[in-house]
């Protein structure tokens, strides 16, 4: 058996548990310092908080620190992908609630993360989302249908809004949309839209103009007492 010894923050030795032969330690709390936890692979103390939680073992954490089992748990990886793979799957169906409320705290702590990494996410794999996307709405149109019909009962006003500024901007979609009621589907050309556009916005100008003129007319009499 062998001594460890540390000093505290005065500068005098501190002197430690014995270890066992077999590396195990008598006692894994620091004597001096509560939050102070005995790590029995990295061989040093570690703070509470760097301990994964353990229910069922002494003092409710882990007897090796989260860097110690992260580095041995990419090690096995690398051993035996498959293995690793298929121990975490079951894991996963195993404890799908308990994963999903330790997903649900760690995204509610970290929600600035999580929102810069979404952003740079979409932007670096808009084609995979698109395609993972529209495989996934043909999979499921029921849904999709269902989903939609609800929402839109639910948000009528915000729709009727969002039609009239489409209308009132007339994307290219929107005049082709009409004129193909006439001529057909492929006989508009661009420059056809272009003009189409143009009279439309002529025609709500003189409406409005009319408008305005109907509206100051009429204050006019009222002013001139006729």
């Amino acid at each position: 058996m062998y001594i460890h010894a540390l000093f505290d923050g005065e500068g005098q030795p501190v002197q430690l548990p014995t270890l066992t032969p077999y590396g195990g330690i008598m006692k894994r709390q620091h004597p001096t310092d509560p939050n102070l936890f005995w790590c029995s692979k990295h061989k040093e103390y570690h703070a509470r908080d760097d301990f994964s939680p353990r229910k069922n073992r002494p003092f409710g954490i882990s007897y090796a620190c989260k860097k110690w089992q992260a580095a041995n748990k990419k090690r096995k990886y690398h051993e035996d992908p498959r293995k690793e793979l298929a121990i975490a799957k079951r894991y996963r169906e195993k404890n799908k609630l308990v994963m999903l409320g330790r997903t649900k705290e760690w995204r509610n702590k970290n929600k600035e993360y999580c929102r810069q990494y979404n952003v740079e996410y979409r932007k670096e794999n808009k084609d995979k989302r698109d395609e993972l996307t529209a495989k996934w709405r043909k999979d499921n149109q029921s849904h999709v249908l269902e989903y939609s019909k609800q929402y839109f009962l639910g948000h009528k006003d915000h729709y009727r809004e969002l039609n009239q500024a489409v209308n009132a901007a007339l994307p290219d979609r929107i005049v082709r949309s009409n004129l193909e009621r006439f001529m057909g589907k492929g006989n508009v050309t661009p420059e056809m839209i272009e003009m189409a556009r143009q009279r439309i916005i002529m025609k709500r100008t003189l409406k409005q103009l009319k408008e305005w003129r109907k509206e100051h007319e009429s204050d006019r009499d009222v002013i001139s007492g006729e």
